[in-house]
């Protein structure tokens, strides 16, 4: 929570980044094997892999994957965030507002799903 900028590696960190409202640049690199074999058996059925960019709709998180995922590339974007306060500032906003869009009354919806999944069962 007290980072200016992530370098993230997992789904989970993704999300930690988001919630934190933290810009983040997203590397991720499997076993070559493990990953033609997902990409050829289209294990991966989505177009990101970062929540803060499935959640948003948008490409909030530079995600380098795979072959992509090298020093030399993972830099210029670090860097690019720690030097453009204003751009930081803006992704910062953008996940606010993912943040604000998830937030609900839980206890409320699960009841609700409870009941309906009652009533369609009819023990209600």
């Amino acid at each position: 929570a007290a980072a200016d900028v992530a370098l993230v590696a997992s789904v989970t960190a993704t999300f930690e980044a988001l919630l934190s409202k933290c810009p983040m640049v997203v590397g991720y690199k499997v076993n070559p094997a493990t990953y033609r074999l997902v990409h050829w058996l289209r294990l991966v059925q989505v177009e990101h892999v970062a929540m803060a960019n499935l959640l948003s709709g948008d490409v909030l998180a530079p995600e380098l994957i795979q072959d992509a995922c090298t020093p030399e590339k993972l830099l210029p974007p670090l860097k690019q965030y720690f030097d453009d306060d204003e751009l930081r500032q803006q992704i910062s906003a953008r996940y606010a507002e993912v943040h604000a869009d998830l937030q609900m009354d839980t206890d409320d919806v699960a009841a609700e799903a409870v009941i309906r999944l009652m009533q369609e069962r009819g023990i209600v």
